[in-house]
């Protein structure tokens, strides 16, 4: 009997509750928020910030639903009903009747959604980020045990940190749309996305080395 390649074998990653984080086009998602406090006005924020078209299901809103001014955001008054779910890829439960709370986890399960229960993150299988983005870069942080706040606090020195890399990632994403189809694009790319390269970019070599290893680039 063959044995499996070492390599070939997965190793799961232990970590508190696996974390992995997605990149969504946001706006081609579709997100249904149920309830109106302050917790769900927040994550309403943050999904319209990034362009995700927004549905709020509550029987009042407060002052600050109201305020928000968005073509992606709609407001619909009204109960529960499981048929909120179906158009929806991402659920935000926002409700503080447990045994309501309870019966919608039940649904999203049933579903198959993604969902984010605002009274207790433990309970969902979504967790947002604290999340930064210029012209170059897009990226999230989170804490594997939790903890927002400190997200908050770490995210603009991870910024700081990766705006020293923004002109390298410009020439570097233009160099890959200039190699599309290139017969040796995947290399060239290996060899530019490497300390020994970034050395002679931050010197201003490196059109003069890409020229001396692959000519006609």
């Amino acid at each position: 009997m063959l044995k499996p390649d070492r390599e070939d074998i997965l190793e799961i990653d232990s970590g508190f509750e696996n974390l992995m984080h997605i990149g969504l086009v946001a706006n081609n998602i579709k997100v249904g928020v149920i309830g109106a406090g302050k917790a769900s006005l927040i994550k309403t924020k943050t999904f319209l910030k990034a362009g995700c078209e927004v549905e709020v299901l509550s029987p009042r809103f407060d002052i600050g639903f109201r305020r928000l001014r968005c073509e992606c955001l709609k407001l619909k008054k009204g109960k529960f009903h499981k048929s909120f779910l179906n158009d929806k890829h991402i659920i935000v439960i926002g409700v503080s009747n447990k045994k309501l709370e309870k019966r919608i986890i039940w649904h999203c399960k049933r579903l198959n959604k993604l969902y984010l229960v605002c009274s207790d993150y433990k309970l969902g299988n979504l967790r947002l980020g604290a999340q930064e983005r210029t012209d170059e870069f897009v990226f999230s942080l989170s804490i594997n045990r939790g903890n927002p706040k400190l997200s908050k606090y770490l995210t603009p020195k991870v910024l700081n940190f990766l705006q020293t890399f923004a002109m390298f990632c410009k020439w570097a994403t233009d160099l890959r749309e200039k190699l599309k189809h290139h017969p040796q694009k995947d290399q060239i790319l290996e060899f530019v996305c490497s300390d020994d390269f970034y050395y002679f970019f931050k010197k201003g070599y490196a059109n003069k080395v890409i020229k001396l290893f692959y000519e006609d680039v």
